[in-house]
């Protein structure tokens, strides 16, 4: 039978949330995830996260003895991402796509760099360089695992005017099929995003026009506050087709 009633008008809100909780724990209740988080906050560290998600890969792609496929897939953790619901780890695939790092100074692109390099140097099966202006560099593609190649500060080194002495042996790099290249730029107005770097991170510099240039949305950009201009370490991930804003994680010790 159907029957109307009326409800109790609940004077302390509070407390009937904490039966319902007590209730639910009394009768081992999983409780449901709650379907927003809060916002992004403004710092991070995701370094245990990150430890434990590459050791697992190891472990796993080491039954295989497949050293390329390592290589080729593996994944490193550099923070959190927001999906607009709710926000989790974010991982960075690296692969046989080049990766840009895009901002101005401080406001964490070197950070990023360390931090993969941390992961990375820990393993044995991927070969990883740091290139810097003074590097020497005697060996471009390797025969054995794929190669990743860290370039930061690349505004003069990848610029054709200056004619830097490793201009052209980081050009062959970046084109080559066996290397991934993770590069970090202030503004790469002089280097062709679109077809050498599909997978961008971009500290948004407040200038729209200059954002968006640089592949972040407009609808990416109204979402946007002041104060997000200035938390160092928030950005914008763009790969595979999907636009994520991103609180990069604090140094990896």
């Amino acid at each position: 039978s159907r029957g109307s009633f009326r409800c109790a008008i609940i004077t302390k809100l509070d407390t009937l949330i904490q039966h319902v909780t007590i209730a639910s724990q009394f009768f081992g209740l999983q409780a449901c995830a709650p379907l927003f988080t809060a916002p992004l906050p403004s710092h991070c560290t995701t370094q245990k996260e990150a430890l434990t998600a590459i050791s697992l890969q190891v472990r796993d792609y080491a039954d295989i003895h497949n050293q390329e496929t390592v290589s080729c897939f593996i994944k490193v953790i550099i923070g959190l991402a927001d999906n607009g619901v709710r926000y989790g780890l974010c991982s960075l695939a690296l692969g046989n796509r080049n990766i840009a790092i895009i901002g101005g100074p401080g406001r964490g692109k070197s950070t990023i760099l360390c931090n993969i390099h941390y992961l990375l140097s820990r393993q044995n099966f991927i070969s990883v360089h740091i290139i810097a202006h003074t590097t020497t560099i005697t060996q471009i593609d390797s025969p054995a695992a794929r190669q990743i190649w860290l370039i930061d500060d690349a505004d003069t080194l990848l610029d054709p005017i200056q004619m830097h002495p490793l201009h052209d042996a980081c050009m062959q790099a970046i084109r080559s099929a066996n290397i991934c290249v993770i590069v970090a730029f202030d503004s790469p107005r002089h280097f062709r995003l679109q077809e050498y770097c599909p997978t961008r991170i971009i500290f948004p510099s407040g200038d729209a026009s200059v954002d968006m240039m640089a592949g972040i949305s407009a609808e990416t950009l109204r979402c946007f506050e002041a104060q997000d201009y200035r938390i160092n370490g928030r950005a914008v991930l763009l790969s595979s087709g999907i636009e994520q804003v991103i609180q990069c994680s604090t140094p990896y010790k």
